[in-house]
């Protein structure tokens, strides 16, 4: 997913972070300097809510590029790594399965001959 509004230098697809944002008068150093010096006003942007109540607040701008989040690739290739202890941890379930499962069957005999029932 390419932002629509990035600009040339983003040419791969992928997840893109939108870049970090800052007021415009501190953020951008010929305003900041401008704002000082009195020779212009803290930038402001107005719009009006919902409830039809206008407000003026700070100009915000990006003060960076957009990050790259995550890459977009068509074929990963990972060493299995855990492959090796779950093949050893399946084979020592697998091994005591019939201990088990003949526990299990003798609980069930157990408890249905406790309360007399015939199946």
């Amino acid at each position: 997913m390419t932002p629509p509004s990035a600009g040339s230098f983003i040419d791969h697809p992928g997840i893109w972070a939108r870049s970090p944002r800052v007021v415009a008068g501190v953020g951008r150093k010929r305003v900041a300097r401008a704002v000082k010096a009195g020779k212009r006003e803290m930038p402001t942007t107005t719009f009006t809510r919902r409830d039809q109540t206008t407000v003026t607040v700070p100009r915000v701008v990006n003060n960076d590029v957009p990050r790259l989040l995550y890459l977009s690739i068509d074929e990963a290739h990972y060493e299995p790594v855990a492959t090796p202890s779950w093949e050893r941890c399946m084979d020592e379930a697998a091994a005591t399965m019939a201990d088990r499962l003949a526990a299990e069957l003798i609980d069930r005999l157990e408890r249905m001959a406790s309360k007399g029932s015939r199946r």
